[in-house]
């Protein structure tokens, strides 16, 4: 009687062990990645000086316009809100893929109390200069889309492998 069940016993054992999705015996199952798994991909490694390039220029230039003497011109009405949120976009989103092993938490928080520290401290040190609080919220938001568009990216990614 023993023999006649081993068959079927061994068959329920192999298929427990197999990760079975829609009908295909793919192995064993993977485990999640972490985020810095996921960065530290062929795509970053890849393209890592260029991606600390454009990271260092951005961040140069986000300085550059926000302690600048005089305001910029005025290109049409908020044009200056713009350009805040797209230098926080892009100089936080860079800098995330370049400085992939900080934790994200610590990443992003950092960026957001620079959203506003940036802010206050380009109307404290430039006369001609002043704080307002919409440049703050811009730069804030900035960073907010810098986070959905790297999490949408990360989960393609992962998709892709």
């Amino acid at each position: 009687m023993m023999h006649l069940l081993k068959g079927p016993i061994l068959q329920a054992r192999r298929l427990t062990s197999i990760n079975l999705y829609r009908g295909k015996a793919l192995g064993p199952p993977r485990q999640p990645r972490t985020e810095k798994e996921n960065l530290n991909n062929s795509f970053t490694q890849k393209y890592k000086t260029i991606i600390w390039v454009i990271f260092l220029l951005a961040l140069a230039a986000l300085a550059y316009g926000i302690f600048r003497p005089a305001p910029p011109e005025r290109i049409f009405e908020n044009s200056d809100k713009v350009g805040h949120f797209m230098a926080f976009f892009g100089v936080s989103f860079m800098g995330r893929l370049a400085l992939y092993k900080i934790p994200g938490w610590t990443y992003w928080s950092s960026w957001f109390v620079l959203a506003g520290l940036l802010e206050y401290l380009q109307g404290v040190l430039r006369p001609l200069r002043h704080f307002s609080i919409e440049d703050a919220y811009a730069n804030a938001i900035g960073v907010l889309i810098a986070i959905t568009v790297y999490i949408v990216a990360t989960k393609i990614s992962e998709r892709a492998e």
